[in-house]
């Protein structure tokens, strides 16, 4: 906050996270109002976040369609598949087949 701020009894915010800059009025309740600033970008992030987690996640039902997606993924030089949830079964030699495919 600068002399002309403090001057005209405001502050202007602008967002790290993007968005127009806008005025807060200085005094008693300016903490309260960054807070809740906060709060809103703090909930974009997280929103923006999830959304992210969720359309670069697939489920397959099997080892198989999750290599051949990421084949496909690779083939397409895509950059990347995102992440798989396939289901898993405690076998040793399946895990030990996999680790050698995937090196």
């Amino acid at each position: 906050a600068g002399p002309r701020d403090m001057a005209a009894g405001k502050l202007v915010v602008a967002r790290r996270t993007g968005g127009d800059k806008f005025d807060l009025p200085a005094g008693e309740g300016v903490g309260g109002a960054i807070a809740a600033e906060l709060d809103a970008m703090q909930g974009a992030l997280l929103a923006a976040a999830e959304a992210r987690l969720s359309d670069g996640t697939r489920e397959t039902d099997s080892y198989a369609e999750m290599a051949d997606a990421l084949a496909a993924a690779e083939g397409a030089g895509s950059g990347g598949a995102g992440l798989f949830l396939v289901p898993w079964f405690d076998d040793a030699a399946a895990e030990k087949s996999i680790k050698d495919e995937t090196k």
